[in-house]
């Protein structure tokens, strides 16, 4: 309450109290205009993506606090409702009291005169001879004082009167207001500021309700940015906090109520379960290829009013088909689950698909793509990852196994009309994709805390430039790191010896020239090599581990690889199709077995190789 004195009992801001008041009446006002929309978007995530147990579930434990946020709805408008009434009682008070004092002050001032005249006339009538005229004065002024002295104790009964109403009005205040603590912690969400950490933030979710989580979200919208930048360890402790009454692995409802309150934000969250960034992330997606289609129909809408010609529908239809191919990566295949572990708002968008349960497996591999991969193909790069994981799957069958489709990063484009970028020969692309990938990492790292898991990486073309340099800068303790079809080592590593895994294992096809030699090997990683003076981590002197990758003779499950991509239609072979002698050692590689895998044979050169060079030579003599 404001502080006040008995000689000033309607002290206090009348106008903060109102603007308090005004505050609740607001927040109430926003809650009541979240509760819906959220469950709604539960409701179409569920209905579209998840099984129907999951789905029912979900769908209900959020629509559960529903009667909750109305609750506080309903205690934030008596809140205001109060407050109101406790400026209202206290501007009148403050109106009496100034109407006392100034009454006061008027009487003090005439006493102060009445009593120097009767000091005078007291003195006058001990003169000796004077007349009688002083004493008839003096009983006069007497008589003007004592009623003073009335008038003076009547104001301090008023006064009184005055006190007694605000500390009546400060117990109603208070009594209305302790509905607050019964609520919950929500009056802490009012010392959010600019200076608030992430940090801070998880610690001021951390003691709330579903419903009040929800509320709190809503009312302060800081809130969200607060805990996307919190530190993955800080958010793995947070996160589990939540379980601690519960069996673990059993979401709690304030599990619940965040993902429906900030699907965006916990979705790509590191130290946060995988299951929940998964259902966040549709959530998330469903609402993206709504406001996608949306944004589509709107602009040709106004196209049919404006010139054709004036109206571009590219990027718009651009960023609609890599949502669709994301949503058509999620679809389950050869009964293998799969998990949208990140998502972003990109054009295109930014994603990551687990093969495999990523929380439970104890054999962990992210996938980074190179030149040209974009979700505009993430159902091409999630199909190479499941290649992985059954190959992993064949050979070490007693391990749960999860494969992580990393399109994380802007990978840089095929060089050529009409974009003729040639980033894939610096390290701009890869630069950024390190900071991400090492972001994602970390965030693994920090959900798996204290458990035994291997973590491996493979990187293909770019992504091994990319890759390489993630674990250059960073110990994320990845026991296996996989170099195919490689573009080439940043000169700043320097050998295999910088990278920061337990071992460098590269695997090449034979070299080939583009266009001429189609279908007989890989016909741009050395070219990204050779253009950007990048190592080769096939050469000896970088120290990496080979293996085979051009195909056993007589092995119809080690076939050759014969293109630069990671999977082909036949006849043709990629790095990660099945049935290569490269996906087989691949998976040994991420697996533990090195003893298995094949050898690299230093490939001999094509005949259009050879006749190229021996045209060069001339003619012998």
């Amino acid at each position: 309450m404001n502080e006040w004195t008995r000689q000033q009992p309607g002290a206090g801001s009348v106008d903060d109290l109102r603007y308090a008041a005004g505050l609740r009446r607001s927040k109430a006002e926003t809650l009541r205009g979240t509760t819906v929309p959220a469950v709604e978007r539960a409701a179409t995530a569920a209905g579209a993506q998840w099984s129907s147990v999951t789905a029912v579930a979900f769908t209900g434990a959020v629509a559960a606090t529903t009667a909750d946020i109305q609750n506080l709805v309903n205690s934030l408008e008596i809140d205001a409702a109060a407050l109101d009434r406790y400026a209202t009682t206290i501007e009148q008070i403050a109106g009496e009291s100034h109407a006392l004092e100034a009454k006061a002050r008027g009487i003090h001032s005439d006493v102060g005169s009445w009593n120097r005249s009767l000091d005078r006339l007291t003195a006058e009538a001990a003169t000796p001879g004077a007349p009688l005229g002083p004493s008839s004065e003096i009983a006069r002024v007497d008589d003007l004082l004592e009623g003073a002295a009335s008038k003076l104790a009547l104001i301090e009964a008023q006064r009184d009167e005055l006190v007694a109403r605000r500390e009546s009005a400060d117990r109603e205040c208070i009594a209305s207001l302790t509905g607050l603590e019964s609520r919950g912690q929500l009056g802490r969400m009012d010392a959010i500021s600019t200076e608030t950490t992430p940090a801070a933030a998880l610690a001021l979710l951390a003691g709330l309700s579903a419903a009040e989580i929800r509320a709190a979200l809503a009312m302060n919208p800081n809130l969200a940015d607060l805990v996307a930048r919190a530190a993955p360890e800080d958010v793995a402790a947070w996160w589990t906090g939540y379980n601690l009454d519960g069996d673990a692995g059993t979401p709690a409802s304030e599990h619940l109520a965040l993902i429906a309150a900030m699907p965006a934000v916990i979705g790509n969250l590191g130290g946060v379960a995988y299951w929940a960034r998964d259902k966040a992330n549709r959530i998330q997606l469903a609402a993206e290829i709504k406001a996608a289609k949306a944004d589509i129909a709107r602009t040709r809408a106004e196209a049919a009013t404006q010139r054709p010609y004036a109206v571009n529908l590219e990027l718009p239809q651009q960023k609609l088909d890599a949502l669709l191919n994301i949503k058509d990566a999620l679809d389950t295949r050869s009964g293998v689950e799969r998990q949208l572990v990140g998502l972003t708002d990109d054009n295109p968008p930014l994603a990551q698909i687990a093969v495999g349960d990523l929380d439970s497996a104890e054999n962990v591999t992210y996938a980074i793509p190179g030149m040209s991969a974009t979700t505009a193909d993430m159902s091409g790069w999630t199909a190479a990852a499941q290649n992985l994981y059954l190959a992993q799957h064949a050979v070490d069958g007693g391990t749960a196994h999860s494969v992580v489709a990393w399109v994380g990063y802007e990978t840089p484009p095929v060089p050529g009309y009409p974009d003729f970028n040639f980033g894939v020969l610096h390290g701009d692309y890869a630069d950024t994709g390190a900071g991400n990938l090492i972001r994602d990492l970390e965030g693994f790292n920090a959900t798996r805390e204290g458990r035994d898991v291997s973590l491996n990486v493979v990187g293909h073309s770019y992504g091994t430039t990319t890759a390489t340099l993630a674990l250059y800068r960073s110990d994320l303790n990845v026991d296996a790191f996989v170099s195919i079809g490689s573009a080439g080592i940043e000169p700043v590593i320097g050998t295999a010896d910088s990278v920061q895994a337990d071992t460098f294992y590269a695997g090449q096809a034979q070299d080939v020239i583009p266009q001429l030699e189609a279908g007989n090997g890989d016909q741009w990683a050395w070219t990204g090599r050779e253009g950007s003076g990048r190592a080769n981590p096939m050469d000896d002197s970088f120290g990496a581990t080979t293996f085979g990758t051009n195909g056993i003779d007589g092995d119809p499950a080690k076939n050759p690889v014969t293109d630069h991509s990671t999977t082909m239609k036949a006849p043709d072979f990629g790095y990660l199709d099945r049935r290569t002698e490269s996906l087989s050692n691949v998976a040994f590689a991420t697996t533990g077995q090195p003893e298995r895998m094949s050898v690299q044979t230093p490939p001999q050169m094509t005949d259009t190789q050879r006749m190229l060079l021996e045209g060069m030579r001339g003619p012998s003599l």
